[in-house]
């Protein structure tokens, strides 16, 4: 494998390789490879019998607490927050399975669904933590002492982060009011300073508490009721996570029934705005509710039981990586061959894995080590999404900054340099507007620099001026493949580093250009003030690797210019494409250059021209013309 190795072709890699490594851990929700997981209502003969848990069985079994029918996990988390936000009921949940089966997922798929509601993260103050860890706190307290301290100081700590900027600064007053109440002016004022400094805040927080002295589990609870009656948005999450890890000791594990016991009690009949997620292993789920029949009988509607894994989600889940392959590196010489190592991986259910959990991890490690092996040859397709996306980002930043400029701008140079100074460019285009306003737009990658010392590159960049005066900047990346969670997180650190002000009078701007964004990561773009715009995939597959030839139905590579109609309907299946009508018009319309042009031409879905796309790749089909 030869070739130079670009900043581009380096930098997908490497976000790329991230992305396998948390698949490959397995230990958060992971949005790229997310599939829908199916429930069923639990049968009546279950709960009247009083069957909890159940983590063998062909679905998971749930229902939701508002009593609307759901079909599935995200139907059934949105009926969760829609009960909690906004009809500001009490919602309770037990989530059991064994390890590996999407526990702690559920959880983290709960907060991305608060993420990607802005009136619900505004709202909502959301408190992780894992039973184990209040094993390590010191000190000689009870295990009920422990719990509402901690869950006391994590709160705080939450609403009062100097890095949460999105929650409502009304919640975080009445926090400050209720802080300097509970522990006083002075102390309040020097936790203040602390909000940068997350052992600092809690370890001085849990100091001046114990102090105190109180009955911390009255002092949780009058705390939720102040936030009831001074703002009735707030909302507190609670997720607690490995639960069992409290079966060494008898007593925490009595304690904590108690504790959840007072959580029902106080939530649900005095109707506080808290949602409560515990997550542990199904076995001991089931000896921990048992003993307890009193609990029993109110957790029974709140428990979610997950299976391990179903096939067909392994399957789903394997599709979804492939594909990201696919799209990410099908521009790449060496493709084809990294393609057929990628197509040979084959895992067995109990052998290889024996959860959703595992599966990622044994598939991931397999991708991992040809993503390692292959595609360090420069893509030249991502040159011409680049120009592509500067031409459309030039587009709309005269657009969003016409109040200022105006519609009516001419061209008044071009010039060498940048007036503030960058580096990386060939060109900077100046445009004259109305009042005294000019907009400069790069004409190639920025390095741009921030903290006078490092640097990043920018595909797209621009600045609005009146006169000589710097009034705002435009920011501009551009991925030719689906994003990813790297993308995300590296742009809106870059514009952080950027001191990026999207809220002033001159706003600053930030767009990103990519060929197709999850629901759930336009929800966090928006919130970012980052402004998503689709553009095409631009696509040029590298031919097959020589002696590689496939067969359809023993025939050798199909010509889609020549293909008879049962041959076509061998390339097709798998899709929607059945109709006769539909195969007749495209004989018809024959000859076609590419994918791209027949799926252009006769309206195919992107999921279609993603399957013919493999099919070109893998060698079975292809375009060669008519004699």
């Amino acid at each position: 494998m030869g070739g130079i190795k670009m900043a581009e072709n380096t930098s997908k890699k490497e976000e790329f390789r991230k992305f396998l490594e948390r698949v490959k851990r397995g230990l958060d929700f992971i949005e790229e490879i997310w599939v829908e997981r199916e429930i069923k209502h639990p049968p009546k003969s279950d709960e009247s019998e009083g069957l909890l848990i159940k983590s063998e069985g062909l679905f998971c079994i749930a229902k939701t607490l508002s009593g609307k029918s759901a079909s599935n996990v995200t139907e059934l988390l949105r009926d969760d927050l829609q009960y909690s936000f906004e009809r500001r009921e009490f919602a309770f949940r037990f989530i059991a399975a064994k390890p590996g089966s999407g526990k702690t997922t559920i959880q983290s798929y709960l907060c991305q669904l608060i993420d990607a509601q802005s009136e619900y993260r505004k709202s909502a103050i959301i408190v992780k933590f894992r039973c184990g860890k209040l094993l390590s706190q010191a000190g000689v307290e009870s295990f009920s002492v422990k719990f509402f301290i901690y869950a006391l100081t994590q709160t705080f700590w939450e609403i009062m982060r100097k890095d949460n900027e999105v929650l409502s600064e009304d919640i975080k007053l009445i926090a400050e009011k209720s802080l300097k109440k509970i522990i006083g002016d002075e102390k309040a004022f020097s936790l203040s300073g602390k909000t940068d400094d997350y052992l600092g805040y809690c370890e001085q927080l849990i100091n001046y508490l114990s102090e105190k002295k109180d009955n911390f589990q009255d002092r949780f609870f009058l705390n939720l009721h102040n936030f009831k009656e001074n703002d009735s948005s707030a909302t507190f999450v609670y997720l607690i996570d490995e639960l069992d890890s409290l079966d060494s000791s008898p007593q925490y594990l009595q304690d904590f029934r108690v504790i959840m016991r007072e959580l029902i009690n106080e939530g649900k009949d005095k109707g506080l705005p808290i949602m409560v997620y515990i997550a542990g292993n199904s076995r001991f789920m089931n000896d921990f509710i048992s003993p307890d029949k009193g609990l029993s009988r109110r957790v029974v509607p709140s428990i979610i039981n997950l299976i391990s894994f179903r096939k067909d989600e392994c399957e789903k889940i394997k599709s979804k990586i492939e594909e990201r392959i696919y799209d990410a590196y099908n521009g790449c010489q060496d493709f084809s061959t990294a393609w057929q190592e990628i197509k040979k991986i084959q895992l067995e259910a109990t052998k290889h894995y024996n959860s959703l959990g595992e599966f990622c991890n044994s598939f991931a490690e397999r991708i991992i080590e040809v993503h390692e092996n292959y595609f360090d040859v420069y893509d030249k397709n991502f040159n011409q999404y680049e120009n592509k996306a500067r031409r459309i980002f030039e587009d709309n930043i005269k657009k969003q900054w016409s109040q200022f400029i105006g519609d009516n701008f001419t061209l008044q140079s071009d010039c060498q340099e940048g007036l503030s100074g960058h580096h990386g460019h060939t060109k900077w285009q100046k445009w004259k507007g109305k009042n005294g306003y000019s907009i400069l737009i790069a004409q190639s990658n920025t390095n741009l620099l921030y903290k006078n010392e490092s640097k990043h590159s920018l595909d797209c960049y621009a600045e609005l001026y009146k006169g000589d005066d710097l009034m705002a900047k435009a920011y501009g990346e551009a991925k030719n493949y689906a994003l990813i969670k790297e993308h995300i997180n590296t742009f809106s650190q870059w514009l952080k580093d950027f001191d990026f002000k999207p809220l002033r009078t001159h706003p600053d701007l930030a767009l990103i250009f990519s060929p197709s964004c999850t629901e759930l990561q336009l929800g966090k773009l928006e919130l970012k003030h980052i402004k998503f715009i689709k553009i095409e995939k631009i696509f040029s597959p590298p031919p097959p690797p020589p002696n590689t030839s496939k067969t359809i139905n023993n025939s050798e590579v199909i010509n889609i210019n020549l293909a008879e109609l049962d041959e076509l309907k061998a390339i097709f299946k798998g899709t929607k494409i059945s109709s006769i009508n539909t195969f007749n018009k495209l004989i018809k319309g024959r000859p076609y250059n590419s994918v791209e042009d027949l799926t252009r031409r006769m309206k195919f879905s992107d999921t279609c021209k993603t399957h013919l796309q493999k099919k070109f790749a893998n060698g079975e089909i292809s375009f060669d013309k008519l004699n």
